[in-house]
């Protein structure tokens, strides 16, 4: 018991033979040749597109990225600077105070001078700040600074 199909005027069935030529065979390997090509063009084209996409991104964000470490540079610099000015002004403040404290100072020529020791002795040792305790030294509000 096959099974048999009829298909116009000819019987199918399980024993039967399909034959083809050479031409169907070249036609059918072209169509499928031509189906994977132009995929595979397809698939590179638009790929190759959002590469190109991706770079610019990747382009603009390098751009934006330059510009803020620009700023973050200028903005060290600049507190750099001010941090030597702060450092100066700092130093100038301690060298005026140990003037002070060693009896070395000026006075503009229009007020009172204080009356200091001359050459008043500083104790030796690490601590240039560091007094001897026979050194009487001026009320500091007699003073004069940059204040007043």
């Amino acid at each position: 018991m096959s099974n048999k199909i009829k298909i116009g005027n000819r019987e199918v069935n399980e024993d039967s033979q399909v034959v083809t030529n050479i031409k169907t065979i070249f036609w059918f390997l072209g169509i499928v040749a031509t189906v994977i090509i132009a995929l595979t063009t397809y698939f590179y084209i638009s790929l190759k597109g959002q590469i190109d996409d991706n770079a610019a991104k990747d382009l603009e964000r390098a751009k934006n990225l330059k510009k803020e470490l620009v700023i973050e540079v200028k903005d060290v610099a600049e507190d750099n600077e001010q941090m030597k000015e702060d450092v100066w002004e700092i130093k100038g403040d301690v060298k005026l105070l140990l003037d002070r404290t060693n009896g070395v100072y000026q006075v503009e020529p229009t007020q009172n001078p204080v009356p200091t020791q001359p050459n008043s002795p500083v104790s030796s040792g690490d601590n240039p700040t560091a007094v001897s305790p026979n050194m009487s030294l001026p009320p500091l509000d007699s003073l004069q600074t940059d204040i007043d």
